[in-house]
């Protein structure tokens, strides 16, 4: 259970984390094509 719990901190911080490079860089009005977290597929935008 203890594994499980620290995965899900970590998913979670992740988020946060990623989520405020993409909240910075709108409030900054730069434009956001795509958003993905960590590195992976992207979650939003793109044209392939």
């Amino acid at each position: 259970m203890n594994v499980l719990a620290a995965i899900g901190a970590l998913v979670f911080i992740l988020v946060v984390h990623e989520g405020g490079h993409f909240a910075g860089a709108r409030l900054a009005g730069m434009p956001v094509r795509e958003a993905a977290l960590g590195i992976g597929k992207r979650l939003r935008g793109g044209t392939d």
